[in-house]
């Protein structure tokens, strides 16, 4: 638990006191790593991205957290399984995935994301929910591939619809009284599907 980090780990939160936006299992990506000027030496702001949309950081010596394996590979070599055992269990876990949303609209976004070359694809998923105007105001200067980056800006708003609209139908797949409580969390609910599908992509493409 608590091991040093460096910007671009990923995190999995364990333990964060009087903290409701976060809760224990969530993770990120570090984007920050300073040093606690109100604690000792040893202790650690560090600046997190976190997958469910909030920025709050970390405190070394107070919260609790460990750093994960994101990689598939990684992660099947932790279970002591196969990368084909790992995309199957994938597939039955998030059948949602292949049934209410436009897989082929978003792969092929995602696919021209990674040519554009502005991010590490590991911080794909808000590329999927931010839309045109985020993507074009903090990554539009300059881009790598610049050709490439025009057809992300041009398909981003879609890749968002589609991406809620898949959510939405989720919801309505669902029976009893659960549903509700699923729209209150809407928002959440699209930061999620943002990054299994990221988590898709990088696994059978």
């Amino acid at each position: 638990m608590n091991p040093k980090v460096k910007i671009g780990d990923r995190v999995m939160l364990v333990y964060m006191e009087d903290e409701l936006d976060l809760s224990t299992k969530d993770k990120g990506t570090v984007t920050s790593v300073t040093r606690d000027p109100f604690e000792t030496d040893e202790c650690y702001i560090i600046g997190v991205d976190w997958d469910e949309g909030s920025s709050l950081s970390l405190l070394s010596c107070r919260d609790v957290y460990r750093v994960i394996k994101d990689t598939i590979k990684e992660q099947a070599e932790d279970y002591g399984i196969s990368k084909d055992e790992a995309q199957i269990d994938f597939l039955i876990q998030n059948r949602d995935l292949r049934k209410n949303f436009n897989r082929d609209l978003i792969f092929n976004y995602l696919n021209k994301l990674r040519e554009s070359g502005v991010v590490n694809m590991y911080e794909s998923p808000k590329f999927l929910y931010s839309g045109r105007d985020w993507i074009d105001r903090y990554h539009g200067e300059n881009p790598p591939n610049q050709e490439a980056f025009e057809e992300v800006l041009e398909m981003a708003d879609n890749v968002k619809s589609e991406l809620i609209n898949g959510v939405l139908k989720s919801i309505n797949d669902l029976e009893g009284d659960y549903n509700d409580e699923y729209f209150r969390n809407l928002e959440r609910l699209v930061f999620k599907a943002a990054n299994r599908f990221a988590t898709f992509w990088m696994l059978f493409y």
